[in-house]
């Protein structure tokens, strides 16, 4: 399933991606998010301290030059 989620408010929204990004992935569904180049790690980082070690490897947070690049 693809979802697009957009907001005038970015924390707002960056708010409820992470917080289905989790749902999803605590439920065990694997989830990757197209983030901008220049957030992606600062999405990595903040999701993934809230996800245990055992649940992180569903979790693939990427841009899509990152994406496109990948073989």
């Amino acid at each position: 399933m693809v979802s697009f989620w957009c907001g005038l408010s970015r924390p707002a929204v960056s708010a409820a991606v992470d917080a289905g990004a989790v749902r999803s992935v605590q439920a065990g569904r694997p989830v990757t998010l197209f983030v901008p180049e220049q957030f992606s790690f600062e999405t990595e980082k903040r999701i993934a301290a809230t996800l245990p070690l055992s649940v992180r490897e569903k979790l693939n947070i990427t841009s899509f030059s990152r994406f496109c690049q990948h073989d």
